[in-house]
């Protein structure tokens, strides 16, 4: 097993240093590059975080030699929330075309205190729109990102 992990990080670490190459390759001067944020700074980003976790997968030791550190023991973590919360994070994907910036983001955190076991709809209303708005704020207004409204209040307003 010790093998496979290592060849699958080796092939993680060619794929990541590959992206972030073809990253490098982007036109650093289009977007909001004054700003510290270019069309690269996301896949740059990606990239070294994905080359880290294949440099770790590569060099923890081999199975059946010394427990490794308790940094790389995952077999004690709770995966569930972590893997409820990727699909919440699909679902937010797959709506915000359609439901626009405010209210898939709206439910997107909703869904994600609900996962991570906040239930008080008083504490989900206090939490959720007030983050929203000021994402909404910071993002459309600050930084002039245009975050469309979506397909059904398109729909909705030209009846």
């Amino acid at each position: 097993m010790g093998s496979r992990d290592r060849i699958g990080g080796l092939i993680m670490l060619a794929f990541s240093l590959a992206y972030g190459l073809m990253a490098l390759a982007l036109d650093s001067s289009a977007g909001l590059a004054a700003g510290g944020f270019s069309p690269r700074t996301l896949p740059l980003i990606l990239a070294a975080s994905g080359a880290l976790l294949a440099l770790l997968l590569i060099l923890r030791p081999p199975p059946g030699t010394a427990e490794a550190p308790p940094a790389l023991q995952l077999r004690h973590l709770n995966w569930r929330p972590a893997l409820l919360l990727c699909a919440v994070m699909l679902v937010y994907a797959a709506i915000f075309p359609y439901l626009g910036f405010i209210l898939s983001t709206v439910i997107f955190l909703s869904a994600a205190m609900v996962v991570l076991g906040i239930r008080s709809p008083r504490l989900l209303l206090l939490a959720v729109l007030p983050v929203t708005l000021l994402l909404w704020l910071v993002l459309s207004r600050l930084l002039g990102i245009y975050l469309a409204p979506g397909e059904l209040l398109l729909l909705l307003a030209a009846q």
